[in-house]
């Protein structure tokens, strides 16, 4: 007999069959479900497969979200939001979704390699972040667990900077009825508290209802800050104290740790670090602002094609010059 700890996704070994995947490894754990690369046998195409835990795949509640996770990624539909392909169920009955496989590193790791502060990356990387998130609040979702951690930034050649970010995690999405398909508010109507102390808005912090799109803007701003100091807005000792900064305490000006960051840029953050939701720019906004900063502020990234055909041209320039001075001398030499 198979115990519930060892059902669903803690049964998953390396060489195991499921439906046409083969499970190669196992990638990381989580609260909700473990998450494998794997491999389709048919077309030899790398995914991950994340499983919900035994212990939740008899929680109605639970299943719900895990499989709206997979609704709202494929509504949202943005190069910048990781890609969920199929779901199912494992043979002991615990759903399944088989996303994109994402070979790259989480923004956090970035950030604890690069000692938080990832200079003009930071506006590339946050005005990708604000653009995923800004079409998923078009949609009528919100991520409400948007951190480093679920955050990946993988290659991509076809970008000028060689890498793009992807959302990552909206297991605990709040998806409205249109984005659902019918309505079914009353999963957020308890008072709950949803998501991660250190990115969590001031109305998540007093529970789930009433939060909105706000949520996550004060979440990427909180990234922002963070990104940009090298340390988040606010640090406590206990969870308690924590959730109370966020709903009381300012944070510590931008331009007091930092007078180099632009002064725009700095707005734009303690905006999005608003307490009152109603006071934080939409996501649109944000992404446009970003943008706009970014081009004045962060240096053109020029493909290496382009830098090589330069790098040529001028060399080609200054040999012509050259010639021309060799020459020169010669015929002078010669008279």
């Amino acid at each position: 007999m198979v115990s519930s700890r060892e059902s669903g996704a803690d049964a998953l070994a390396p060489g195991q069959q499921l439906a046409s995947y083969r499970i190669d490894r196992l990638l990381g754990r989580g609260g909700m479900g473990a998450v494998y690369a794997a491999t389709h046998t048919g077309i030899a195409r790398q995914v991950a497969i994340k499983v919900l835990h035994a212990e939740h795949a008899t929680e109605s509640e639970f299943v719900r979200r895990f499989l709206d996770e997979a609704r709202a990624v494929n509504l949202i539909s943005h190069p910048n939001i990781v890609n969920i392909y199929d779901v199912g169920q494992t043979p002991d009955g615990a759903p399944y979704l088989v996303m994109e496989y994402l070979p790259g590193q989480p923004l956090s790791t970035r950030m604890r390699w690069s000692g938080g502060r990832l200079g003009h990356t930071t506006l590339r990387f946050a005005r990708q972040i604000a653009s995923a998130l800004a079409a998923a609040h078009a949609r009528g979702i919100v991520h409400r667990d948007l951190k480093p951690d679920n955050v990946m930034i993988v290659g991509d050649p076809e970008l000028p900077a060689g890498e793009r970010v992807k959302v990552l995690d909206f297991g605990i999405a709040k998806l409205g009825p249109a984005a659902l398909g019918r309505d079914d508010l009353h999963r957020t109507a308890r008072a709950m508290i949803m998501g991660t102390p250190t990115y969590m808005s001031p109305e998540q912090c007093r529970g789930a209802d009433g939060v909105d799109d706000k949520a996550d803007v004060y979440a990427l701003g909180v990234i922002l800050y963070q990104l940009l100091t090298g340390r988040p807005p606010f640090i406590a000792q206990s969870m308690t104290e924590l959730l109370g900064m966020h709903q009381f305490v300012a944070p510590t000006p931008l331009a007091t740790i930092d007078p180099n960051i632009p002064p725009r840029l700095v707005s734009l953050v303690h905006a999005m670090l608003a307490k009152d939701s109603r006071e934080r720019p939409p996501m649109s906004r944000v992404a446009a602002e970003l943008d706009a900063i970014g081009h004045v502020s962060e240096p053109v990234a020029v493909d290496w094609k382009i830098r090589m055909r330069v790098l040529a041209l001028v060399c080609g320039v200054i040999a012509a010059a050259l010639v021309a001075v060799i020459a020169a001398v010669v015929i002078v030499g010669r008279r």
